[in-house]
């Protein structure tokens, strides 16, 4: 099998990026479409921990002089996985006495690099431990998700509604864009430190709540946390590229059946497809958030969709099997109209309506019996 990827203890690469290491530490992360260098040379190397202590309880923030740096000698390095479809580096070091573990992972065909960070944290008082992603994107500005929208930094915000030296919290993406290019980070933590062009998730903080040093969060044991991170051509909201903070923090499941043969069947085939889908969506603006069934406990199933860059669109919902009938509902079920007649219902057709900038429309879907639910396949 050909396969881009290229692999060693000091170079991870594939079509896409290529990522260089020297002695442990990031050095380069190359994007080759555009030869284009998208890590910063800062104080902190790419991906490297920095510890700070901050002696303020709560969300207050009161900086100490003192910081501590992930080791910087006799770090492990060492290839985890050298196939055609993964490459996968893992680097050990320590911080304050913590052992620390980064995987690397590169996927022919996929144009984001994954960065996993474990950390076994002893829970000394007065700490945030915080992970640095200088980011090379001139004149670049942030942008993140909020719940069902997004914030433009320095646009987007109420004055006046953060301190310190930028923490916000983020759902789970945070962009880096010029009107050119920019890089798009999955996320699965929740604070981050955004300043210009840097995006550093605070990954841990021991400090005390409720103004009282008797309410300690110490934070001692095992703590993982997972990136992405996608280049792309244009701003944020060029080609979807935020999608993949949706797909990093909801990850299709893997499922393995031990027979060949479909459950239901499907119209002119005898043996389950390589590939078929069960929902397909567009535009790329529109996310499909969940599919449940109905609360009311009917045979019904609830799709619920949310349009995320604020520009609206139209809609096309096509379901893997025939529909009996579809309605828009409300966020508690209740049917507000038909998206479909009963004759349409019986065509491959997919569901098409408009959904608001912003709006989170849902959709509960009926479908047909089974012996009538026989869609041809695309």
């Amino acid at each position: 099998m050909d396969s881009s990827i290229k692999l060693s203890q000091n170079v991870l690469e594939n079509q896409f990026l290529r990522i260089s290491l020297e002695e442990g530490f990031i050095r380069s992360i190359l994007w080759k479409q555009s030869d284009i260098e998208l890590s910063r040379k800062a104080e902190v190397a790419f991906g490297d921990i920095i510890v700070y202590e901050d002696v303020a309880s709560d969300i207050s923030e009161k900086l100490t002089d003192r910081v501590w740096y992930e080791m910087q000698d006799n770090r492990r390095v060492e290839v985890l996985e050298s196939g055609p479809l993964r490459g996968r580096i893992r680097i050990e070091s320590e911080v304050l006495g913590c052992p620390v573990r980064k995987e690397l992972s590169l996927y022919d065909g996929l144009p984001w690099a994954e960065l996993s960070v474990t950390i076994d944290w002893a829970g000394e008082k007065n700490r945030e431990v915080v992970l640095s992603f200088p980011f090379n994107v001139p004149g670049g500005e942030i942008a993140y998700e909020t719940p069902y929208s997004h914030v433009v930094m320095g646009r987007d915000e109420l004055p006046g509604t953060y301190r310190g030296r930028g923490g916000r919290y983020v759902q789970k993406w945070v962009d880096v864009s010029n009107k050119d290019m920019g890089v798009c980070v999955a996320t699965d933590c929740i604070s981050h430190i955004l300043s210009g062009t840097d995006v550093c998730p605070m990954l841990i903080r021991t400090a005390y709540s409720c103004g009282t040093p008797n309410h300690w969060y110490h934070n001692i044991g095992r703590h993982s946390f997972k990136f992405s991170l996608l280049p792309h051509f244009g701003c944020w909201d060029s080609g979807g590229v935020f999608r993949i903070g949706w797909q990093h923090v909801t990850p299709m499941p893997v499922g393995r059946m031990n027979i060949c043969a479909p459950i239901a069947p499907i119209h002119g085939k005898t043996f389950l497809p390589q590939s078929y889908s069960l929902c397909r969506v567009s535009p790329d603006n529109v996310i499909l958030t969940a599919v449940k069934r109905a609360d009311d406990g009917r045979d019904s199933y609830i799709a619920r969709l949310v349009e995320i860059s604020g520009e609206g669109a139209d809609v096309s919902l096509d379901f893997g099997f025939r529909l009996a009938g579809a309605w828009k509902t409300d966020l508690m079920e209740r049917d507000i109209e038909e998206l479909t007649s009963k004759e349409e219902a019986r065509h491959d057709s997919p569901l098409r309506f408009y959904i608001s900038p912003y709006e989170i429309y849902a959709v509960r879907i009926l479908p047909a019996p089974a012996s009538k639910n026989c869609k041809s396949m695309h």
